[in-house]
């Protein structure tokens, strides 16, 4: 299966990535999908359906803070 890439990808990085830790960066991919990669192995790139990129987000957001 072939993957359509914004080319280049335009990578955006989390807005709690301080300095040039190991940060979460995605871009868009031309099919609608995301890209994800860590910001210190910038070769290894996952790729998420539209579908499944907003399942991961509402798990992410389910998640209790530090504060509870």
């Amino acid at each position: 299966m072939s993957h359509s890439f914004v080319d280049p990808p335009l990578w955006r990085r989390g807005s709690r990535c301080v300095g040039d830790h190991h940060c979460v960066e995605v871009a868009a991919a031309d099919d609608g999908g995301v890209l994800m990669r860590n910001s210190q192995r910038p070769d290894d790139v996952l790729r998420l359906t539209a579908d499944q990129w907003r399942d991961f987000l509402r798990m992410v957001r389910s998640i209790p803070g530090p504060d509870g």
